[in-house]
């Protein structure tokens, strides 16, 4: 692995494996699973397949959607979202973080949330940055929607249409 996509250390993931890489030798390279299960990659296999390192940049961006009942303003939805945020000390101010309404759906109104962190911190943002959003979201009494919001429910599936029996007998000429 002369161009040294990753190091022992980083999370990478090739192909369907990911984890942690432990050891790289001549013939394989070690990962450790989420759940510490060891796996053994052929460096054949990391040479001729793309290849996603999650930690060789020192930082990653968060991205979350949410859902917010149509009755509150885009503008008191996006001091909430922005008060969230100002709660969680580690997202970067730089990049900026960005707010914007992704789309409308029939219930609500669907928000894009991208936030910068240090990379050893993704994991956690990822999941406390959900719960700083819906904390300031519940305490100003403005609705979630946790469900899958659809437009239209999807359209029911329509039976085969039925072919006519072919007739047996033949044509009859003028």
């Amino acid at each position: 692995l002369i161009n040294r996509p990753f190091e022992t250390g980083d999370i990478i993931s090739i192909q369907t494996f990911r984890g942690t890489v432990k050891r790289i030798n001549l013939f394989q390279t070690e990962l450790n699973s989420i759940d510490n299960t060891r796996i053994f990659v052929p460096n054949l296999v990391i040479w001729n397949n793309a290849l996603q390192n999650y930690t060789h940049n020192r930082v990653r961006m968060v991205e979350v959607t949410l859902g917010i009942n149509h009755k509150h303003s885009p503008k008191d939805c996006r001091a909430a979202l922005e008060a969230a945020l100002a709660r969680e000390p580690a997202i970067l101010s730089e990049p900026k973080p960005f707010l914007g309404i992704e789309s409308v759906a029939e219930k609500a109104t669907i928000y894009l949330i991208r936030v910068w962190v240090k990379t050893p911190e993704w994991n956690r943002i990822r999941y406390t940055l959900l719960e700083h959003l819906r904390t300031e979201l519940s305490n100003r009494s403005m609705a979630v929607y946790d469900q899958p919001i659809h437009e239209q429910p999807p359209a029911p599936l329509s039976p085969k249409p039925t072919k006519k029996p072919r007739s047996t007998t033949p044509p009859t000429s003028p």
